[in-house]
């Protein structure tokens, strides 16, 4: 029986994860890099650590610290000037959710601070029991340890929870929590082998509500 849903962000519940992408390239560019884009989709979800280590090993002479923050201020000056682009379904959902008495939880690589901005931005914060970012765990994306937390953090035992990500770390650190894994996908395709992660793939976030009981 399922009793929470713990939520990705990026590229999941608000279409920002193409912003990063474009971020990525250009802080690339400035130091005179082309970042290959299967590289990119490899980064995506995961831990900043292992994300940076993964850059490093790739780009030789590559600085990924200072083209995350370049990226990242790429990505809030495009939000502060265009505001939060929320992904389809997203609060028809939590609306959903809610009245199911299902609690929910953010499970994000990203900062709590904009984590907590973007929900604040979409008026969604309401919707949510808690948030567990990057910078609560020790270890981040592909480990379990995001979910396990936040499952734990919403008082429910993880093979009671739904997983709802995009990337292939997250889905990764969803299986190996033990919870059930929806994929929604992004920017990468389902293929066979994230399919074997996943208990559904489904084309929106409000396609969950059509077979919710039969998770």
């Amino acid at each position: 029986m399922v009793t929470a849903v713990l939520f990705d962000m990026d590229g999941l519940m608000f279409d920002t994860e193409v912003l990063h992408y474009h971020g990525w390239k250009m802080a690339g560019k400035r130091q005179g890099f082309e970042l290959p884009h299967d590289l990119l989709m490899r980064v995506k979800g995961s831990a900043k650590n292992i994300g940076n280590a993964m850059l490093s090993e790739a780009v030789e002479g590559f600085n990924p610290e200072v083209a995350r923050e370049e990226k990242t201020q790429y990505v809030l000056d495009y939000i502060d000037k265009n505001g939060v682009p929320v992904k389809p379904g997203l609060e028809k959902l939590l609306q959903f959710l809610n009245e199911r008495k299902i609690k929910c939880a953010v499970a994000s690589s990203t900062k709590e601070e904009l984590v907590k901005k973007f929900l604040e931005m979409t008026n969604l914060t309401k919707y949510f029991d808690t948030l567990v970012c990057g910078d609560r765990v020790t270890h981040g994306k592909p480990a379990p340890d995001i979910f396990l937390e936040a499952a734990r953090m919403v008082g429910e035992d993880p093979t009671n929870c739904i997983v709802l990500e995009d990337s292939i770390n997250g889905i990764q650190a969803g299986h190996a929590a033990g919870c059930h894994v929806i994929m929604v996908p992004d920017q990468i395709p389902a293929t066979d082998e994230l399919r074997a992660m996943t208990d559904r793939v489904i084309g929106r976030l409000d396609d969950l509500i059509d077979i919710f009981d039969e998770i």
